[in-house]
């Protein structure tokens, strides 16, 4: 729920720490990223990037436990390495999640982060906004995330519909 409400990727959100999360100011910074299993205090894209809290997930990010020895935001109790989400964990999830539902199996990063670009440049989101949001340093990045260029030709095509029934 969190990565396909702020369009993190898995890595960044399973290095979620406490530190990041600022209710005061209703944002997280994406700061730290796991790569091979090692926590770095550093993103892919190499710079951190402030996020505002999604509305809806405000409270279920409130209702999160603190435990007191481990700085986790997302814990995962069956993890004896220290409670945070290991490589494979939230992949399993997912995966479990959609057969669960009953659709065919999509790709974790595609159902989530590819997913929130799409969406939000679907309801009208402008693409640098987009990119700010997912921390991408190029514009052609955020245009394949948001499949903008498919969008924008069924806008098009849609358009000349649109006169028919006019």
């Amino acid at each position: 729920l969190f990565m396909i409400s702020h369009g993190v990727r898995p890595a960044e959100a399973r290095a979620l720490q406490w530190d990041c999360v600022n209710f005061k100011e209703n944002t997280i910074t994406i700061k730290r990223n796991f790569s091979e299993n090692k926590l770095l205090d550093i993103t892919k894209g190499r710079k951190d990037r402030v996020i505002p809290i999604y509305s809806a997930f405000l409270p279920v990010l409130e209702s999160l436990t603190r435990h007191i020895k481990h700085p986790w935001v997302f814990l995962n109790f069956r993890n004896r390495k220290g409670y945070h989400y290991g490589e494979n964990g939230l992949p399993q999830i997912w995966n479990q999640a959609v057969k669960d539902a009953g659709y065919a199996p999509i790709r974790l990063y595609n159902g989530t982060r590819h997913s929130y670009a799409s969406q939000l440049y679907k309801l009208g989101a402008g693409l640098s906004d987009i990119q700010e949001l997912l921390g991408h340093s190029t514009m052609e990045m955020t245009k394949r995330y948001a499949d903008a260029e498919k969008t924008r030709l069924t806008k098009v095509i849609e358009l000349r519909a649109h006169r028919k029934t006019l």
